[in-house]
């Protein structure tokens, strides 16, 4: 990687035929440097990532872009910008292991998101996080959304409603830059997340791949 991001920072002393503007404009290769803002997790404050792959969560109504991110240091983590009625923000997202969620969460508390009826509540850390998770979790969270359909779509073909079938639960905290993610696929696998929504200005620079 570090050979591709020499190459891409040459490329903006000459001619770039391509101008990436925003995150939306993101392909396979590109890198971006991120600022060194307190906001940001700390493994990703002042830190180049570059573009590994791309994917598209379809639910019913909407779509969103996700980008699979790869930092210098090796750190995967994936990025998808959100247009929420016109304010636009940074949805980052880190996946974690089976274990860190049993030390992280209590176990009784984390299936309530699984349940039927209820929805879980105050959903508290009951550790603190290692250090490759600080700035990825708040202290307290309330599930919003229970057993939403979707289909994941890699490589984005366009979404028509088939795909990689699966179970979306979320949960929030309190001011919203925080949340949970679980995904049940259809062979039972299940996948957390954690989740930082950040403005878009905590991207420094866009670095489009050399050719």
């Amino acid at each position: 990687m570090f050979r591709k991001l020499v190459k891409a920072f040459s490329s903006k002393e000459k001619d770039v035929v391509r101008n990436i503007s925003s995150a939306s404009d993101l392909l396979i290769g590109d890198i971006i440097t991120f600022k060194p803002r307190s906001e940001l997790p700390k493994s990703l404050q002042g830190v180049d990532a570059e573009v590994m792959g791309l994917g598209c969560y379809e639910y019913r109504d909407e779509q969103e872009r996700e980008f699979t991110m790869k930092t210098i240091d090796g750190d995967v983590f994936f990025l998808a910008l959100i247009d929420d009625d016109g304010e636009r923000y940074l949805s980052l997202s880190k996946k974690i292991l089976a274990n860190n969620v049993s030390k992280l969460f209590d176990e009784h508390d984390f299936s309530e998101i699984f349940d039927e009826v209820v929805f879980a509540k105050s959903l508290r850390l009951q550790s603190d996080p290692s250090e490759k998770l600080m700035g990825w979790l708040d202290d307290d969270y309330n599930q919003t959304v229970k057993a939403k359909q979707g289909f994941y779509h890699p490589n984005l073909p366009k979404p028509s409603g088939t795909g990689q079938e699966f179970l979306s639960h979320y949960c929030e905290a309190g001011n919203d830059d925080y949340g949970l993610q679980i995904e049940i696929w259809q062979d039972g696998e299940t996948d957390v997340f954690v989740n930082c929504n950040c403005a878009e200005d905590v991207i420094q620079d866009f670095w489009p791949a050399s050719k």
